[in-house]
């Protein structure tokens, strides 16, 4: 069992190392090129090493935040990778039963989190239990009412793929963060990334959406 703890560990630390130097990568290039798709790919093997080890280690180790950590990054990817097949949403309005099976079960694990949270509140792993719960619940509520009724922006697609993407990175530099950063205050080391990630991804969506209607213009 030892043994096998270990080989998990292992993967978790090279699935984590490739999520992280891949992600700026990916982001750095073309939108639109075989690169930027290669590279996408490859982060989410390595985010999918992630989910997987860590739903062992955090059973195994009795580590409740990192299972959760583990179900919000994931779900955010799976849903940036499936954004790419609801390029045409605003016209068909279909929605496949995986989307809603992903949406269905985060949306469970994410109310646990939330409840788990309040019982432990106002320890610290309450109030991230709650934070990241929160967070996770905004994901799926934002998904769902895009199922339920579309989007007229040609371009929503794209914004939940960027977003989400980003997103799941975002969690995988929080778990760093905790494991290398102990200067800063315990709490701190885990929504750094978000409080840093959320506005700026905020900013760019409003961006990106000017461009577009100046161009409609």
């Amino acid at each position: 069992m030892e043994k096998f703890l270990q080989i998990n560990l292992i993967i978790h630390i090279i699935g984590g190392t490739i999520a992280l130097g891949i992600a700026p990568v990916a982001l750095s290039i073309s939108k639109w090129s075989k690169a930027h798709k290669v590279f996408g790919w490859v982060f989410f093997g390595g985010m999918t090493a992630i989910f997987i080890t860590s739903c062992i280690l955090s059973y195994a180790n009795n580590i409740p935040f990192l299972f959760m950590i583990g179900v919000f990054s994931y779900y955010a990817v799976l849903s940036g990778i499936r954004s790419i097949q609801h390029k045409n949403i605003h016209s068909k309005g279909k929605i496949g039963k995986l989307d809603w099976s992903l949406a269905v079960i985060s949306g469970i694990f994410n109310m646990a989190f939330i409840i788990y949270g309040i019982i432990n509140l106002p320890n610290a792993l309450g109030i991230l239990a709650t934070f990241f719960g929160l967070g996770g619940m905004v994901m799926v509520y934002t998904n769902v009412v895009f199922f339920l009724k579309g989007s007229q922006d040609k371009k929503y697609w794209y914004y939940t793929h960027a977003a989400h993407m980003i997103g799941g990175f975002i969690a995988t530099v929080s778990a760093f963060s905790v494991q290398t950063m102990h200067f800063m205050p315990g709490i701190l080391q885990w929504i750094w990334p978000t409080l840093l990630g959320v506005p700026v991804l905020i900013m760019w969506k409003k961006s990106m959406q000017r461009k577009e209607r100046a161009k409609l213009a």
